[in-house]
């Protein structure tokens, strides 16, 4: 209306509608910025138009306002929508952040999975090895002891066809000579039925037939000294049984302990003695000792007893002492190591 009224040139009638607008603007700041500005332009052209000074400088200050609003609006627009945008970076990232730890969760759980069944094959396989050693081992040891009875067994019952023989020529023309057969067919006998008693207790537990060494050692111990009037005593530590696990252990302990009975039963001329049996360290201690006549250990040789003994001794990594004197009893240490005891 106010550009109508100067296209006609009649100014009065267009400033009032111009202020009629002004007024509205005023009483509505929320009005669209768009055609406020557009009012505003057209006053500023009349004003211009009519050389009207002041009221042009008062719409140009509104309509800078308005715009710098117009721009502060827009400004806060578009940072809100870049902050949305920054937000929306930041969650995806925040997701790619974590599907990448899943990711590397998954295949770190991946990867131990594959180290633990490794872990497993190896020790199965190295339990399976053992395990199969300890066969062999087992077997080879049953195998030894089954050449070692054959052996003695053939040998015993040669010698005993051989006795039986001269026994049974002789009986009616040299009944001496017969008897004395008699005799060794007895010894060979009994030395055989303990031998094999030996080697059978020795594949054999405690627990498999409730015979212990210490039951074993003093059975024999009675047996032979019983005789000959030598005061005995044991100290067998019950651990010790625990430790003979493997067959070659057992047998050979006892053999060593029965060679140590026997040979001090025959020629030590002595009335009392001991054995301790025990554990001294990571080793089994063996300690035989007796008051009789003793021996020149530097220039007596030794007879088979104890060669015997020091040779199953060895066997099982161990070492063997003797300590004699003439008229100064003997003492025979021997020390062996409980690895040597186990499977």
């Amino acid at each position: 209306m106010a550009k109508v009224y100067n296209g006609n040139n009649d100014y009065g009638k267009a400033k009032a509608q111009l202020d009629s607008g002004f007024v509205l603007l005023t009483n509505n700041p929320n009005l669209n910025r768009y055609f406020s500005l557009q009012f505003l332009n057209i006053a500023v052209a009349i004003y211009k138009s009519k050389n009207d000074d002041n009221r042009l400088v008062k719409t140009l200050e509104l309509k800078s306002k308005i715009e710098s609003e117009n721009l502060n609006n827009n400004n806060s627009q578009l940072q809100s929508i870049l902050k949305a945008g920054v937000e929306n970076e930041k969650r995806l990232l925040t997701l790619q952040v974590n599907e990448a730890n899943q990711n590397k969760k998954l295949a770190n759980t991946r990867l131990l999975i594959v180290i633990v069944a490794f872990v497993l094959l190896v020790l199965g396989f190295i339990f399976y090895r053992n395990l199969q050693m300890q066969k062999l081992a087992t077997a080879a040891m049953r195998q030894k002891i089954s050449q070692d009875l054959h052996d003695d067994i053939g040998a015993s019952l040669s010698s005993l066809h051989i006795y039986s023989s001269i026994a049974e020529k002789n009986i009616y023309s040299n009944p001496a000579k017969s008897e004395e057969m008699m005799q060794k067919i007895y010894a060979q006998s009994q030395f055989l039925m303990n031998n094999m008693n030996d080697i059978v207790w020795s594949m054999k537990s405690a627990d498999d037939d409730g015979t212990t060494l210490e039951t074993q050692v003093k059975n024999f111990g009675a047996d032979l000294l019983g005789d000959i009037n030598v005061s005995f005593t044991y100290q067998m530590d019950p651990e010790v049984e625990k430790l003979l696990q493997s067959i070659n252990s057992r047998k050979n302990i006892l053999l060593i302990i029965k060679e140590a009975i026997n040979n001090l039963a025959k020629h030590s001329r002595s009335t009392v003695a001991s054995l301790k049996l025990g554990i001294k360290g990571d080793n089994i201690e063996l300690v035989i000792k007796d008051n009789g006549g003793g021996f020149d250990v530097d220039n007596k040789r030794e007879g088979n007893g104890l060669k015997n003994m020091q040779s199953r001794v060895v066997e099982l990594k161990g070492i063997m002492k003797v300590y004699s004197g003439i008229n100064n009893g003997t003492r025979i240490e021997i020390l062996i190591p409980k690895s040597s005891f186990k499977e």
